[in-house]
């Protein structure tokens, strides 16, 4: 049973507890927005507002109506203080990555989000201040020198002389890498129809479009990635001889900084957003509008973070043709009407992910995997191979061979073309899609024999789509053997379909093809 708090004694532990958080805030407050803050002014201040938000968690502040502000308040600080050293930190880096030099328009936009972050931050400093002296806390200024937080000196580097090692897995590692990232691009691009929208409709599309937990989740999976390529390539003497994985692993970094203020920013919309405002509480000042914050979202971190996972996923296809390894396999064709629109897609969707060259090889013919168009020719060889293995299996049904001599007039030959058709059915060897047709339409020829009728009547069907020939075909692909492998998946799923030409679900694998 939680036992009632001795006023006093909290309010000391708080004023203990709050010395330092005073000094940064009133810093900000002394200094004004239009002053820069150190990276290692605003790492400290979010460190105190952080312990400071814990210490009154411990309390039950969050419970109490008049401590509920106090500690709003100082997570406000926390968040914004966080989105303002993530910033200054993008903006230290960017002259070092040789590969943003040239992004103006990207620098110009931190540097104005950056002001923008720095005036939330101010407003909410002054917010903290009204409310701790709402409650009785005498503001004690911890003896604690700002100007120690400077930024980090410009005394140059040691010299790089540790040798890099040979890792085995490297080439592993950085297939991976390209890999992942390929994947991951493909449901981050989802979002990209957030930036297409009117900004009018912004504050619409949260939490339905977007929210914390959406962005969170991607900002993980970048963040993941960063891990990959500190743990297994940046020790690497790979990194050393290739063109492409330092750019890429610039690309990750700013790409997952981007995305952790996004989240940042909104995590204060949904969580903190409601109760700061002025009818709710007095003398409250709201940090930031909450347009402007989400239109800082959508058109700066979010717009950015997509723009350059485009950029980085033609490196990543360079890095998979850096380090390609060809192979071959050999998979049967899709069971529903060959190569038609559907599995010819997705085949072409794999080929197009991974962005190397795959080639379809057929009855001694090539074809170009990433072009559905070209995949839908080996319709022509396959249905040709088809007409041919069942005029083989009509010739060969005894029924046939008992009533082939045998002059019929056209009713008959419509009976007779019936017990082929069941025949078929029965042993499996055609699927009918259609079992409602006739065969009013397809008038037998005078003095034609049921064999020439047969054969004549299932290359009709065939080609309307009212039938199709079971076959045990097989065609070859030959390419990199990472898309060879989804490939392969893919055809052991049907292709993404049963054999009625219903879609089925892909497994996780395939999962990118969904998008």
């Amino acid at each position: 049973m939680e036992s009632e708090v001795d006023y006093k004694k909290f309010i000391d532990a708080v004023e203990g507890q709050s010395r330092v958080f005073f000094v940064l805030i009133g810093h900000i407050l002394d200094k004004g927005v239009d002053s820069d803050f150190s990276q290692l002014f605003l790492a400290r201040l979010k460190v105190e507002a952080g312990h400071l938000e814990d210490f009154l968690d411990h309390y039950g502040c969050l419970n109490n109506k008049s401590w509920f502000p106090v500690r709003e308040a100082v997570a406000v600080v926390k968040s914004f203080s966080g989105c303002c050293f993530k910033c200054a930190r993008l903006l230290e880096k960017i002259p070092r990555k040789k590969i943003l030099n040239d992004e103006i328009e990207f620098i110009d936009s931190i540097n104005s989000a950056y002001r923008l972050l720095k005036t939330t931050l101010f407003n909410s400093s002054r917010n903290a201040i009204n409310q701790f002296k709402k409650v009785g806390i005498e503001l004690n200024i911890c003896p604690v020198n700002c100007f120690n937080f400077i930024e980090y000196p410009d005394l140059g580097f040691v010299d790089r002389n540790r040798k890099k090692r040979s890792i085995k897995s490297a080439e592993h590692a950085a297939v991976s890498l390209a890999t992942s990232f390929l994947n991951i691009a493909e449901d981050f691009g989802q979002l990209r129809k957030i930036v297409k929208t009117k900004r009018s409709e912004y504050l619409d599309m949260i939490p339905d479009t977007f929210d914390e937990a959406k962005l969170m989740t991607f900002e993980n999976k970048f963040h993941s990635l960063q891990s990959l390529f500190d743990t297994y390539l940046s020790e690497s003497l790979k990194l050393n001889s290739d063109k492409t994985l330092p750019g890429l692993k610039s690309y990750i970094t700013v790409i997952y900084h981007l995305l952790d203020i996004a989240t940042k920013c909104c995590h204060y919309l949904e969580r903190h957003a409601a109760f700061f405002k002025p009818t709710l509480f007095g003398s409250i000042i709201q940090p930031i509008s909450e347009l402007e914050l989400v239109t800082l979202i959508i058109d700066t971190f979010i717009a950015h973070s997509l723009d350059f996972t485009q950029k980085a996923q033609r490196l990543c296809k360079e890095t998979l043709l850096n380090y390609e390894k060809r192979g071959k396999i050999r998979v049967n064709i899709p069971n529903y009407r060959g190569f038609h629109v559907r599995p010819s897609t997705l085949i072409a969707k794999i080929v197009i992910h991974y962005g190397t060259q795959v080639k379809m090889i057929m009855d001694d013919k090539t074809y170009n995997a990433a072009i559905p168009l070209e995949l839908f020719r080996a319709n022509e060889v396959i249905n040709a191979q088809k007409r041919f293995m069942i005029n083989k299996i009509i010739n060969d049904m005894d029924f046939i061979k008992k009533k082939n001599s045998q002059p019929l007039d056209s009713v008959k030959l419509r009976n007779a073309i019936r017990a082929v058709y069941i025949e078929l059915m029965e042993n499996e060897d055609i699927t009918l899609y259609n079992k409602s047709f006739s065969f009013e339409d397809l008038p037998p020829i005078h003095g034609e024999k049921i064999s020439s009728y047969a054969k004549r009547a299932i290359t009709h069907h065939l080609a309307t789509g009212t039938l199709d020939i079971k076959s045990d075909q097989t065609v070859m692909f030959e390419g990199d053997v990472r898309v060879l492998e989804d490939i392969k998946i893919l055809a052991e799923n049907g292709y993404g379909e049963d054999k009625y030409g219903n879609n089925i679900v892909l497994p996780k694998e395939l999962s990118y093809l969904k998008r």
